[in-house]
């Protein structure tokens, strides 16, 4: 991702991209990246602090009428029976 980037551009700061430094003594806390993404985002002509339906809730939108593959019940129900209580070589 990063060779893919034009970083001649100025919306691109290293503050962003120094999370992908090895030694996490030289990366930037998480609120330095926080601010950094929002002055981007900002920069777009976005509304950092806007709402936005969480994740869940969207991928529950778009799945309806989808079948998860472990959505029938009766797939876990249990299917053996009891041991006996002595068992008996043949």
């Amino acid at each position: 991702m990063k060779q893919a980037m034009d970083m001649t551009k100025d919306m691109y700061n290293q503050a962003i991209l120094d999370p992908i430094v090895a030694s996490g003594v030289n990366r930037p806390t998480m609120s330095e990246v926080v601010k950094e993404i929002e002055s981007i985002m900002e920069m777009a002509g976005l509304n950092p602090n806007a709402e936005s339906a969480s994740t869940s809730a969207t991928y529950e939108e778009e799945s309806k009428g989808l079948n998860h593959p472990y959505s029938n019940e009766s797939m876990f129900a249990y299917s053996g029976g009891y041991l006996p209580p002595k068992l008996e070589p043949k």
